[in-house]
């Protein structure tokens, strides 16, 4: 998205399928968008590479695609639009907002499982008091 006197803001418009037969549906002239705003993402050693000649980008870096579509110095930030989806119309928006993590069970299963642990070792040891 071109603003005026400002740097270009990377629109993630939604899911398009590699393989598709249906057209993108493309917007001209002045458009307003509703999404929320996604922060770039730092690649990792497990992310894949990514191929900016094709323009294919496994991590979220704004400066690195916005570089590739030929928008230099972008906003660090990525606006993800939000709408219902359309069949067979591509690019399919984001319908709802991202859920936090919710880390519970696995929070249940560490602190209950250390907890267990320690009646099992001091269960051992007082064992072992009580034959001496």
């Amino acid at each position: 998205m071109e603003r005026d006197n400002a740097p270009a803001i990377l629109v993630d418009r939604g899911w398009i399928p590699q393989k598709r037969e249906a057209s993108l549906n493309e917007l001209a002239g002045v458009v307003t968008v509703t999404g929320y705003v996604r922060p770039a993402e730092v690649q990792h050693w497990f992310s894949p590479t990514d191929d900016e000649a094709g323009r294919q980008f496994f991590t979220l870096n704004p400066a690195a695609i916005g570089a590739a579509l030929g928008f230099p110095n972008p906003e660090p930030f990525t606006l993800v639009a939000m709408g219902p989806s359309i069949p067979e119309a591509y690019p399919a928006p984001a319908e709802h907002l991202p859920r936090p993590p919710n880390n519970h069970l696995s929070y249940v299963i560490t602190w209950y499982g250390l907890a267990v642990s320690l009646v099992v070792i001091f269960g051992v040891w007082a064992r072992k008091a009580l034959r001496s």
